[in-house]
């Protein structure tokens, strides 16, 4: 349950032309003032801010494990980036990722608020190094009460560097990680050095056997029963980095892979359509046939219809049926009829194809291309001869652009179709590569030519 915490209050303001400085104050008392290295104070002022941020936390974070806590800030960036969660900007975005390391870490959750600058008195005195200023005004506009007991940071008014690699959450958690480790190991090392030298093994076992938890009931020379859950070493901050490393490191929501002896074994295969009541047979294919965009649709389609005129000129039936073992070659012969008899390039083969094979599935038969060999390499030596670097672009004629420039001589007085006519000329005499333009670079219809490069019939 997260109840309400402190509302601390931030922002970095300019000491001089060449010094920055930060500063922040909470309502539990606790309160901070920085400079900015000469370095540092180089930053964008929204960065400055969010680091301001972010050293609160890291001072705090350890107060507010289950709280809701209210950050007050005047930059207006910085301040709807934390709430949206995210921002354009790189700089902000690993500033946001620190805190989110630092929510998880300890627990609490920080809504952000924005607050005007003329508002934000108390932060900005200590930006400033004005702390006997602060002292005054945070207790007259009521952010401390008569009961609030100052706490100054141990190095207040110190010199802060910006660190490197802001934002490597995934680095941070595993410097965290290794350090814990290192930290149970020395522990482990100190338990097994107070063992004495004349400690035998038995005297080793019985003291393991009196430190085990239990009721202390057990039948002599009966083993302890092994717990139902194993009990994990370590608090909820060492499962927290376990966690955070697990979900930057996992590899997704993949299956467990399979061995080649799993992959080899056969299950006994069935559809959705095997069994479907035939009232249901029409449900079925309205939501079947709804799964696809009209555009999808038509690319199936332009994809069946060169289908048929390839099953028309062999005389095969258009619907390749579920383990026909013809229709590996029937399929090839679909694609080397598009890149014989048609000048399609291999992105429009390829959505053919892929029609094709949703049309298949649509007649309630198996995707043809399942368990069909070297069908991937055979479809890469198509790509070699099909592919173009984009839409190919015919040539404008001379005489089209000569007919342009021609009512724009000299003698007009328009003064932008001169300057349109200048314009085109330099794009036509610098052969620049424009669509409404001639250009010296070879025609991209042409296909690649390659050794053993399938000849075009017509």
């Amino acid at each position: 349950m997260l109840t309400s915490g402190p509302r601390p209050q931030c922002g970095p303001r300019p000491l001089s032309r060449r010094c920055s400085g930060g500063g922040w104050v909470s309502a539990c008392g606790a309160y901070d003032w920085f400079k900015y290295g000469s370095r540092a104070a180089r930053r964008p002022i929204d960065f400055l801010e969010g680091d301001t941020v972010v050293a609160c936390v890291e001072r705090l974070a350890h107060k507010w494990r289950g709280c809701v806590v209210q950050f007050f800030i005047d930059n207006s960036s910085f301040q709807k980036s934390g709430a949206k969660g995210r921002s354009k900007a790189h700089r902000l975005n690993d500033l946001l990722r620190e805190l989110l390391a630092l929510m998880i870490k300890f627990g609490f959750v920080i809504t952000w608020t924005w607050i005007a600058t003329e508002e934000n008195v108390d932060a900005d005195h200590l930006s400033r190094g004005r702390v006997d200023e602060f002292l005054r005004t945070v207790y007259e506009r009521g952010v401390w009460t008569s009961t609030t007991v100052p706490e100054p940071m141990p190095d207040i008014g110190r010199v802060r560097t910006l660190p490197e690699g802001r934002g490597n959450l995934a680095g941070g958690l595993a410097a965290e990680g290794r350090a814990q480790a290192a930290a149970a190991a020395e522990a482990a090392e100190a338990e097994v050095s107070s063992v004495g030298p004349g400690v035998t093994l038995t005297e080793l076992l019985a003291r393991a056997s009196a430190e085990q938890p239990g009721d202390g009931v057990r039948p002599d020379g009966c083993p302890a029963p092994m717990p139902a859950v194993a009990r994990m070493r370590g608090g909820w901050s060492t499962r927290h980095v376990l966690l955070l490393f697990g979900l930057c490191f996992g590899t997704g929501g993949d299956c467990m892979p399979l061995s080649a002896q799993q992959a080899s074994l056969t299950y006994s295969r069935a559809s959705i359509y095997d069994g479907l009541p035939a009232a249901l047979v029409d449900v079925m294919h309205g939501v079947m046939d709804n799964r696809l965009s009209s555009s999808s649709w038509r690319t199936v389609s332009a994809g069946v219809a060169i289908w048929c005129t390839v099953c028309a000129l062999y005389g095969w039936e258009r619907i390749l049926r579920t383990d026909d073992p013809r229709r590996g070659g029937k399929l090839a012969a679909f694609v080397l009829h598009m890149t014989t008899k048609t000048r399609l390039v291999y992105g429009s083969i390829e959505q053919y194809v892929w029609g094709v094979r949703v049309w298949m599935q649509s007649q309630m038969v198996v995707d043809p291309l399942m368990g069909v060999l070297f069908w991937a390499s055979f479809m890469q030596a198509i790509k070699v001869l099909t592919w173009v670097p984009g839409e190919p672009r015919r040539a404008v004629p001379h005489e089209t652009i000569e007919a342009i420039i021609e009512p724009s001589r000299p003698s007009s007085t328009s003064w932008r179709r001169g300057t349109c006519t200048t314009s085109l000329r330099c794009r036509w005499y610098s052969s620049s590569l424009c669509s409404t333009t001639p250009s010296p670079a070879p025609n991209a219809r042409a296909p690649r030519r390659t050794r053993g490069a399938i000849p075009s019939t017509k």
